[in-house]
């Protein structure tokens, strides 16, 4: 019993550590000069929960297949996925969450 809750918690920490996608760092560079401190709540509400931004992100996902980053952000920075009226790289140049309305 103990071997397998001790491989249950090695399999959990490795899947953990390697869940960080690289469309994160890739968004980093595309927007070298943002304020907004990007980390995994720029797409995600909770643990494995997305909000607006990273619902949108999901659907071009799935709409263009997996190549990133400069094809699928020149899609979603004009777009004001939480609906408040601010576009996504407004939102995002001056400090706030594209995906947090208000």
């Amino acid at each position: 019993m103990k071997n397998l809750l001790l491989l249950g918690l090695i399999l959990g920490a490795s899947i953990t550590a390697s869940a960080r996608p690289p469309y994160l760092d890739l968004l980093k560079k595309s927007l070298p000069q943002a304020p907004f401190n990007l980390a995994c709540k720029t797409c995600h509400s909770g643990s494995q929960f997305v909000n607006p931004f990273g619902r949108d992100f999901s659907a071009l996902r799935s709409q263009l297949g997996a190549e990133f980053p400069e094809k699928y952000w020149s899609l979603l920075k004009d777009r004001d996925s939480d609906g408040d009226g601010m576009s996504n790289i407004n939102e995002l140049m001056a400090g706030r969450n594209p995906g947090i309305g208000g």
